[in-house]
């Protein structure tokens, strides 16, 4: 058997069995927003269409992620592709060429790295087939390592290639702010250790590229850097995972060499090449660090955002197990194992989402079949927790699941049984919309809704909605009003969820923190500007009221029960509803 139709038969192996998965992978997590986004806007114009698609979705990875979950054909398309150009990528980046299709040693490489990343990314097979996390993280790698393949392998691109390298940059920019800085100073680094009579125009270009796509990523989410955590010991609590991680791909590799030497030292002639090609190793392994302390820097900070410097360790590392397969024994066991990782991979894939993906069309079916404004009770995924392979059942949170009852299935709510731990359940708030100088007809237009959500975040959302789409040209005024809820905190003051005044726009974006050891969850309140307007704030838990500070961007609230937990804060005209919900325990 030739080396080509095996390289090529790898090739297709991994485009069909990544294809199938990503077909599998059911509809979870952000995937629903999209969908939710497609809804509203599906009687705009073209132009009308357009314009509201691109002021939202600016970026590599809100583009990519739209695309598969609004056609999951394309999810069974693009992702495959991906993740065969990201193995491609690596190994241009660690030998400075392309594989060739008709040398053994290359196939083996290919197969090799492809291994290799199953090991040192966490959650590699979400990374891979979790739409999300695909889109942004997969998709992001791809075009980065190839708009910086070109400078590696040092080609000369030219005409319509340097229009190509420039469009890669934008994108690799886009993908996430860690893509955009690593890229940024790479070929910063690059420009600048070449000599000035060699440095071409395409650089330049490729590197003002790259520094504005990063630049439109930093515009969208200036100050959030959600992998940084309160205090400099937690912070680097948090590079744990990626040194454990890579620390399991370093020890293979390590256990490789190991084996090498004493293989060559008791049988001589299977000792291969004496010694390895490591002059850049260390510096690889500079990046990497570099990477995943600037992985902390992103609002879309997880464990997928890992993938990236597992990608930077098979670069590091590859060189020295192409050494260990100079050997033929080691080379054939090197082999086995690799090909052993990727079959149980997508073996453990398969099985996972093959039934995962029976039970969504089964959930989909009911809320299709249920009753207009009714509560559908659903099945829950027999996955709860996430776990290596899978998702686990993303609809624990309850403003979510209402979010979904209400804009895609007219529905007031959704119940998940049989219940689990972390189930939220929904707070039942009362809410209805005060306005004047605003008519029914006009609110029906508007699209508000005949039933307002009783989970506050939803309500929000649909009041924002409603806000935006209204057509009136006089002074109005409206507000979310909560009723229902009897405080002796109000002392007679009205209390709202969201409030328009003339211009004027009140409304919250609320973040719950995980609760620390001691159950105490900081709720972080956006824009910080509203406590300092409403100096008067209470943790309110089954009616009773506690006094509470705004410290550090939150409100602290120690969740000991499953009774309704609230914030309530106030000036001297009214009172805010600033969270509601029941603890999740």
């Amino acid at each position: 058997m030739s080396a080509r139709i095996v390289m090529w038969g790898f090739v297709v192996a991994t485009l069909a069995l990544h294809g199938v998965v990503a077909w599998l992978v059911p509809i979870a997590s952000d995937d629903w927003d999209f969908l939710v986004w497609a809804s509203q806007h599906r009687r705009d114009g073209t132009g009308d269409w357009l314009a509201a698609f691109f002021a939202k979705h600016y970026t590599l990875a809100d583009v990519t992620n739209y695309t598969v979950a609004r056609y999951p054909i394309a999810h069974a398309i693009v992702m495959p592709l991906c993740a065969l150009a990201v193995v491609w990528g690596t190994f241009a980046m660690a030998t400075r060429r392309l594989p060739r299709f008709d040398a053994w040693a290359d196939v083996a490489g290919v197969v090799v790295i492809a291994a290799l990343l199953w090991i040192g990314a966490p959650r590699c097979g979400l990374t891979y087939f979790h739409r999300p996390y695909a889109a942004t993280w997969l998709c992001g790698t791809a075009v980065t390592l190839w708009f910086l393949v070109p400078l590696r392998c040092g080609w000369r691109p030219r005409g319509a290639q340097i229009a190509l390298v420039v469009i890669a940059g934008l994108l690799a920019g886009t993908s996430t702010r860690q893509f955009g800085m690593l890229a940024t100073a790479v070929i910063g680094y690059a420009i600048a250790k070449t000599p000035k009579p060699q440095r071409a125009t395409w650089m330049w270009l490729a590197l003002a590229a790259v520094a504005f796509g990063t630049a439109l990523g930093f515009y969208r989410a200036l100050f959030d850097f959600r992998g940084i955590r309160p205090g400099f010991e937690l912070s680097l609590v948090a590079l744990n995972l990626p040194i454990f991680e890579g620390g399991e791909l370093v020890s293979l590799v390590g256990g490789l060499v190991l084996t090498k030497i004493v293989v060559g030292t008791l049988w001589p002639v299977h000792a291969g090449e004496r010694a390895p090609e490591t002059t850049e190793t260390l510096r690889w392994f500079g990046v990497w660090l570099a990477y995943i302390i600037i992985a902390l820097l992103g609002p879309r900070y997880s464990e997928a955002a890992l993938y990236p410097a597992a990608v930077l360790l098979c670069i590091a590392v590859f060189p020295v197990v192409r050494w260990v397969m100079t050997s033929k024994p080691l080379r054939l066991a090197v082999l086995a194992i690799a090909i052993g990782i990727n079959v149980v991979a997508w073996s453990m894939a398969l099985s996972t989402y093959v039934p995962i993906a029976g039970q969504f069309r089964e959930r989909v079916a009911t809320l299709k079949a249920a009753p207009k404004n009714t509560v559908a009770t659903v099945k829950t995924y027999t996955q709860i927790r996430p776990g290596f392979w899978a998702y686990g059942e993303d609809w624990n949170d309850a403003a979510r699941r209402q979010y979904i009852a209400t804009a895609l299935y007219r529905l007031t709510d959704i119940a998940l049984s049989p219940a689990f731990r972390r189930l939220e359940y929904n707070p039942k708030l009362d809410l209805r919309l005060v306005v004047e100088g605003v008519t029914l007809e006009q609110l029906r237009e508007a699209g508000a809704p005949e039933k307002w959500a009783s989970t506050l975040r939803t309500a929000r959302v649909q009041f924002e909605e409603v806000l935006k789409n209204l057509n009136v040209s006089t002074p109005f005024s409206m507000r979310l009003v909560v009723d229902r809820l009897p405080l002796d905190v109000l002392r007679g003051r009205e209390l709202v969820a969201a409030t328009y005044d003339r211009g004027i726009t009140t409304t919250l974006k609320i973040q719950r923190r995980v609760p620390d050891d001691e159950s105490k969850q900081g709720i972080m309140v956006r824009p910080t500007s509203f406590a300092a307007a409403h100096p008067e704030a209470y943790a309110v838990i089954g009616g009773r009221a506690t006094p509470v500070a705004f410290a550090r961007k939150r409100y602290m609230v120690q969740a000991l029960t499953t009774e309704l937990h609230a914030i309530v804060a106030c000036d001297q005209a009214r009172c805010f509803l600033v969270d509601a919900f029941i603890p999740s325990l």
